[in-house]
């Protein structure tokens, strides 16, 4: 479908251009995006590697400058707990720290921007970033290890009204970084929000009058998303979403990706006869 990359000057007609999401089974940034640059020319896109770094897993890609303000849930299966000594620094950090990649924990980023700049991808007709969505990143934080209900969700504790808004503003920051450095190749530019997660949240959360507050945080991380997707069209690129579980329809036509990628081997079945699919 015709992607309008906002701001009035580009228009991106994908046309059957293949491009990719998130991790390749590598460990060489170089060899990475080589592989990139055979296999979708015409819409490249920057490679995450956790084979080559636990940090270049999506979660821990975004959460890697804070490292120390984190601990792992161990024996719980994911997620981090926001050491309480650092809480306030934390947010101070979510809300206005750097928010930007580096080689460390984003080498396909900058073994792809070095190849844009060698010249060596001419054929591209849009270039691809991609980072972890609001709704993912903030249902990884936990209080206390003991904890099986993510913070934004706990019952009584109004943290999660404020860490919402702070991993919003993070997240469309690290968005925004890549639109900005992207953007100086000429091309249009796609920025995908992966949101894995998106399935979690209620499907009917819009009205919240008469909401609980489960369902009045889960409205909140959904009003999130739609902000960081209109905040990275405002930036000129087209604001994509990808969500590789079955996908919350509703949530996706309120959020209003002008792209939406989801795992069609698995949830076509359930995309074709939905009523509100996009």
């Amino acid at each position: 479908m015709p992607m309008d990359g906002s701001r009035g000057s580009q228009v991106f007609l994908p046309e059957g251009s293949v491009t990719g999401i998130g991790s390749l089974p590598m460990t060489d940034p170089h060899e990475a995006v080589e592989f990139v640059a055979q296999v979708c020319p015409e819409v490249p896109f920057w490679p995450q590697l956790p084979q080559r770094d636990e940090r270049e897993r999506m979660i821990e890609q975004a959460f890697a400058p804070f490292s120390s303000m984190l601990a792992p849930r161990r024996g719980k299966g994911y997620g981090y707990v926001i050491k309480r000594e650092w809480l306030t620094e934390f947010l101070r950090a979510l809300e206005s720290g750097p928010a930007q990649l580096d080689e460390t924990h984003a080498a396909g980023f900058f073994a792809f921007e070095r190849m844009l700049q060698a010249g060596r991808l001419r054929a591209a007709r849009a270039l691809k970033g991609q980072i972890v969505g609001p709704v993912t990143l903030a249902l990884q934080l936990f209080l206390d290890e003991a904890d099986d209900v993510p913070l934004v969700f706990k019952s009584g504790d109004s943290l999660g009204d404020i860490v919402i808004p702070a991993i919003n503003w993070y997240v469309t920051r690290l968005a925004l970084w890549q639109i900005e450095r992207l953007q100086l190749f000429g091309r249009p530019v796609i920025l995908m929000l992966d949101e894995p997660c998106l399935s979690f949240l209620p499907a009917r959360i819009l009205d919240v009058s008469t909401s609980t507050e489960m369902t009045a945080r889960s409205s909140a991380l959904t009003k999130a998303l739609r902000e960081s997707l209109t905040m990275i069209r405002v930036a000129g690129a087209i604001a994509g979403l990808h969500c590789c579980s079955r996908p919350p329809f509703a949530t996706v036509r309120y959020v209003h990706p002008a792209l939406f990628s989801f795992d069609a081997y698995q949830w076509l079945d359930v995309f074709r006869p939905a009523p509100d699919a996009p």
